[in-house]
């Protein structure tokens, strides 16, 4: 018996000892492929338009407990009716949609103030200044994360820009392999992986014109 008892004091004793290790999770830096939530251009609001092809509307403004009851499509024009911001689940939208109320996640969406907007209201003014929002958004592509523009085509390339998400481009043109976007950054050209745009439904990266 006392055998047994040495052996198994023996045995707790040769046992390793676990320390708690605090993980540290680091801030992304700019990427040429990173995935984020699709883009957003926001200015003081009174209506959203959807900045991606689909957008869930739900009973709650979270992803756990607020149920998907409809679908908002994209460059469809909503009327917002209260805003609501967490640390934990980020800033969602009431809006108005198919005559019933609704949220919508923040990050993918475009918000506009035209002056002298209300609620309802559908003057020349407001239709063009939603019109030009739409083609805005029907022409330009979104960055999933903040995205290296380089001078050539390549990884090794010199990085001559950088597309903060949140922001647009547009698209020129494309290499003859379909992995990298030539863009216009505020009058700076250069090339943008294709792994980390978002186009919207109007273009066809694919189908840009090969540059050389």
């Amino acid at each position: 018996m006392k055998r047994a008892l040495i052996l198994i004091v023996l045995l707790l004793m040769s046992m390793p000892t676990f320390a708690q290790v605090n993980i540290v999770t680091p801030t992304p830096e700019p990427s040429d492929t990173t995935f984020e939530p699709a883009p957003q251009y926001a200015t003081e609001l009174t209506f959203l338009m959807v900045a991606v092809p689909r957008a869930n509307v739900r009973t709650a403004p979270n992803l756990i407990t607020g149920r998907v009851t409809t679908i908002a499509k994209l460059g469809e024009r909503y009327n917002i009716v209260e805003q609501r911001d967490s640390e934990a689940d980020g800033t969602w939208f009431l809006i108005e949609i198919g005559g019933d109320t609704g949220w919508i996640f923040g990050d993918i969406v475009l918000l506009a103030n035209p002056d002298g907007i209300i609620e309802g209201d559908d003057t020349e003014a407001s239709l063009a200044r939603t019109n030009e929002l739409a083609e805005y958004i029907n022409s330009t592509v979104g960055v999933r994360a903040a995205l290296r523009i380089r001078r050539a085509p390549s990884l090794d390339s010199e990085i001559i820009a950088i597309i903060p998400y949140g922001d647009r481009a547009y698209p020129i043109g494309r290499n003859s392999l379909n992995s990298w976007i030539l863009v216009d950054y505020g009058g700076v050209l250069g090339w943008a992986s294709v792994f980390g745009v978002v186009p919207p439904p109007t273009i066809n990266l694919f189908a840009l014109p090969v540059v050389r």
